[in-house]
């Protein structure tokens, strides 16, 4: 029989896992703290899988969750742990990730509830909700508390207009003032009569559903399809510490790749040193445009795919790298061809950033900082930056 086991650690992927008689073990479910005893499992290599389990006891620091679906949704996977413990775990994650010699840095979520600025809901028939964990069940849900409070408001009018033939998704989305609606489907016009500032497909059909995001002092337009952070007032705080983490090392030029509509390029521009972009065609970049030129800022922008970008075309000397969740990729290792003084990466997992920091530890960079943000609360992801100095 399998003996009892104690859940240490979480892992990248939401799993968590300990140690057991010389191996390590993955399954999910329980909490860090807990004891539990595994009914069936299988051996990879030096890691039992975990299939089912008994649990034995709960973890001392178990807490009751505000949302009456938290279970079953699935979305906030976290969200019954203590916040300080839930945070010194996620920060051991990130430093065995990385392999640091110390917990990073952290800055928590000024925000603990409704921090969302936009949720992504599903439907069917006349049912609106959020999908199961690794599941196409629908939850169905009269509120959720991490929706802020302007997207929450918005539930209910979207409710009352289904079911709507070929809807797919409605995404609600919020500039900290205004909500609006993004909604995605093979849909009639006339479906959607009576909704104010909607987009259908990614295109304005009623009032206005672009946002207007209030990012470093600068207004920075959001168009419904374009990349925004989660929540608001931590990305102010990202925001300013990357700021902080390029005007430190004195740069002469600065690219940005992954730039996005500007979260961090104009704010970067705004401090006076010349900056270049590099994002792909689409909604972001002709935000980003617009941004610059309403902001009088000069930003030199490249509209192509990053990873078929070249960083030789252009001269600079500090680099910030925001890629989505699989990584930069190749891109990491052809800008270290340009030996670039410093490199600032935003990595909203933890894994990729592991990826791409080691070809830049291999050519002789140092890790100089490493600092995780609680961009989403009550879960098992943290946004993580780090600064790579060149030896």
């Amino acid at each position: 029989m399998m003996p009892k086991l104690n859940i240490q650690w979480i892992l990248p992927d939401g799993r968590v896992g300990g140690r057991v008689e010389g191996d390590t073990f993955r399954v999910r479910g329980p909490l860090p703290g807990a004891t539990i005893r595994a009914k069936e499992s299988h051996k990879r290599g030096r890691t039992i899988e975990i299939d089912h389990w008994d649990p034995i006891s709960p973890s001392p620091d178990a807490i009751p969750h505000p949302c009456p679906v938290q279970a079953d949704c699935g979305g906030c996977d976290l969200g019954t742990l203590a916040r300080e413990v839930r945070i010194g775990h996620l920060l051991d994650l990130v430093q065995r990730a990385l392999r640091l010699p110390e917990r990073p840095g952290f800055t928590p979520s000024p925000r603990t509830t409704r921090h969302r600025a936009r949720v992504r809901l599903s439907v069917r028939d006349e049912a609106m909700g959020f999908r199961s964990a690794r599941s196409h069940d629908l939850v169905e849900i009269a509120d959720c508390v991490a929706a802020r409070e302007e997207v929450a408001a918005r539930f209910d009018e979207v409710r009352q207009i289904l079911p709507i033939p070929g809807l797919e998704a409605v995404e609600i989305r919020s500039d900290g003032t205004r909500a609006t609606l993004a909604v995605e489907g093979k849909l009639k016009r006339e479906h959607l009569a009576g909704l104010t500032d909607i987009a259908l497909n990614g295109r304005a059909l009623s009032g206005d559903p672009t946002l207007q995001l209030q990012i470093a002092g600068l207004t920075l337009r959001c168009s419904p399809r374009s990349f925004y952070q989660v929540n608001l007032e931590l990305n102010a705080l990202l925001v300013d510490w990357v700021v902080q983490a390029v005007s430190a090392a004195s740069p002469e030029r600065v690219l940005d790749l992954y730039s996005g509509i500007g979260n961090l390029t104009l704010p970067i521009a705004q401090t006076g040193v010349p900056t270049v972009a590099v994002e792909i065609e689409g909604q972001a970049t002709k935000d980003l445009r617009h941004n610059a030129k309403r902001a009088g800022l000069q930003v030199e922008i490249h509209t192509r795919d990053v990873a078929r970008f070249d960083p030789a075309q252009v001269p600079f000397d500090v680099v910030v790298l925001d890629p989505p969740r699989a990584g930069a990729g190749k891109a990491m290792q052809r800008l270290l061809l340009q030996r670039p003084r410093r490199i600032v990466l935003v990595s909203c997992h933890v894994p990729s950033a592991a990826r791409d920091i080691q070809p830049a530890l291999k050519a002789g960079y140092r890790l100089a900082d490493v600092h995780c943000f609680e961009m989403f609360v009550d879960t098992h992801h943290v946004e993580t930056a780090v600064i790579l100095e060149r030896a």
